[in-house]
């Protein structure tokens, strides 16, 4: 009887797993196709240009004036924090 019952409760953690792994996959998918999204409006939107020309090289700004604000944000989550130290992008993520 015992034996019946783990049999049943380890296929039912399987199921319960394979199901989350389903799920955890889709979100990550549509995480994947909406982070594309944004970095193509920000950074292929011809509307959004600010651009330096250097000679025949030209230089968009966008990219650094998204960076500048995005690293102060996480670096006042890390002074409110009160981390020891920093160890790597992990800690930002």
């Amino acid at each position: 009887m015992l034996k019946k019952f783990k049999l049943i409760e380890n296929v039912a953690l399987l199921f319960v797993a394979i199901l989350i792994g389903i799920i955890v996959s889709y979100v990550a998918q549509i995480f994947m196709y909406a982070a594309k999204v944004v970095f193509n409006f920000l950074f292929f939107n011809e509307i959004l240009e600010l651009k330096i020309l250097f000679g025949e090289y030209s230089l968009n700004l966008v990219p650094l004036l998204i960076c500048i604000p995005a690293s102060i944000l996480v670096s006042f989550i890390l002074y409110i924090s009160k981390l020891p130290r920093w160890y790597g992008p992990a800690d930002t993520i």
